[in-house]
């Protein structure tokens, strides 16, 4: 796009008014629960540079351009898009520090052809920005939950090596304790989702000092945050009378976002 009454910059860079246009690709990325994570934006960005009309030696007034937009460009995390000729920002604007991961600059100034008289008073040139958006609202991006069993209540026993002959089963207890540890993860964008609640909330079987929790803020401008836990079961009974059907979980919930 381009127009006479706009004008496209970069930081403290300005281009000349109508000098370039750009190509805009939109993408809404999702985590592995399908839910929107950020928008990656993409702008190809295609311009036609050209000397001062009034420059006595083009080439060289051509190649000071050149720099001039090089340089600018080597910098990331700049405001960019067009304004309007009283410096007013348009639609096509992005503001660095609103995004994501900040405005790059993924191709620099590159120059896709040079024929005819390109590099004496003019030259066409490309350069790709891109920079991630936060999706409108907060939401859970991941969650996770286990159920792990650890015995079946039969009797304990050890494997022991004899001085003579091969080893012998020995029985140590009738019993055994059976655990049932349920564990599980929600990361969030924007806050701390409430951890699951016990599948038996009571103690026992609940066994109160292996109750764990946890809280962490995932480094980086996502306002990614983790909440964990891990809740451990005992019991003395057959494991048959509490085990669940083939198949079907606990009624434990998970927070909705």
């Amino acid at each position: 796009m381009a127009n006479d009454g706009m004008y496209f910059k970069y930081g403290n860079y300005k281009h000349a008014g109508a000098e370039c246009w750009f190509q805009e690709e939109r993408e809404t990325v999702f985590s592995v629960e399908k839910r929107p994570m950020h928008v990656a934006v993409r702008w190809h960005i295609h311009g036609f540079l050209q000397a001062d009309a009034t420059a006595t030696n083009g080439p060289a007034n051509l190649k000071s351009k050149m720099q001039a937009m090089a340089d600018a460009y080597a910098n990331n995390n700049q405001d960019a898009g067009f304004y309007l000729t009283d410096g007013t920002p348009t639609m096509h604007h992005v503001v660095s520090k609103n995004t994501v991961y900040g405005v790059r600059v993924e191709r620099p100034p590159f120059y896709p052809e040079s024929r005819g008289a390109e590099g004496v008073r003019w030259r066409n040139y490309g350069i790709v920005l891109a920079w991630e958006e936060p999706p409108a609202n907060d939401s859970v991006l991941e969650a996770e939950s286990t159920i792990e069993w650890s015995g079946n209540g039969g009797p304990d026993w050890d494997l022991i090596a004899p001085v003579v002959g091969p080893p012998q089963f020995m029985p140590k207890t009738q019993g055994s304790v059976l655990r049932i540890i349920q564990s599980g993860r929600i990361i969030a964008r924007g806050f701390y989702a409430n951890v699951a609640i016990p599948i038996w909330p009571t103690q026992p079987p609940l066994h109160g000092p292996s109750i764990r929790t946890g809280f962490h803020k995932i480094p980086g401008p996502e306002m990614r945050r983790e909440s964990t836990w891990s809740y451990t079961f005992m019991f003395a009974s057959d494991p048959t009378a509490i085990r669940l059907p083939e198949g079907k979980l606990p009624a434990f919930r998970l927070p909705l976002p």
